[in-house]
């Protein structure tokens, strides 16, 4: 996702009239920490892109318990794939502000094969984590920087 975010957008919307599409406005690159100019056409096709419903893929690839814990991070994408190859604990790192609303999805291959052990904080449906097949798609969701993280499988034996 984007790290672009409009700086003092109020002044904008107290203009007489809406800026041109070539008009330049100021904004704020919150990853970089700077700010440019930029023309009201070219932060339109960025925020375009910020809103098109694709996700990063982030694939772990093959995981055993030498690699316990294994860190699902959120800011290499929504979506994270992962071979489980022997007993693993499973973690979650850098999730959004405590202030936005973010959900992951783990498409698990060979779960059922080992024991996967999750965070406390995720609370499961029935207070019990799902039983996991060949293949299970898993969904995460926290509005609190994972202090709380409910989690849902959404498919399981998917090939």
């Amino acid at each position: 996702m984007s790290d672009i975010t409009l700086k003092k957008i109020t002044e904008l919307t107290e203009l007489d009239e809406a800026p041109a599409i070539d008009d330049e406005v100021v904004v704020v690159d919150t990853g970089a920490g700077t700010t440019k100019r930029i023309s009201i056409e070219n932060l339109l096709s960025e925020l375009l892109n910020i809103l098109k419903f694709a996700e990063t893929v982030n694939e772990i690839g093959s995981v055993d318990a030498g690699d316990s814990p294994v860190s699902i991070d959120m800011s290499l994408g929504g979506v994270h794939t992962i071979t489980i190859a022997g007993d693993v604990t499973i973690q979650f790192t850098n999730w959004p502000s405590a202030t936005e609303s973010c959900k992951a999805e783990i498409i698990m291959i060979d779960g059922d094969q080992h024991t996967v052990t999750w965070p406390a904080a995720v609370i499961w449906p029935n207070g019990t984590a799902p039983d996991l097949t060949g293949r299970t798609r898993l969904v995460f969701a926290t509005e609190n920087n994972g202090t709380s993280i409910d989690g849902f499988q959404s498919g399981e034996g998917i090939s």
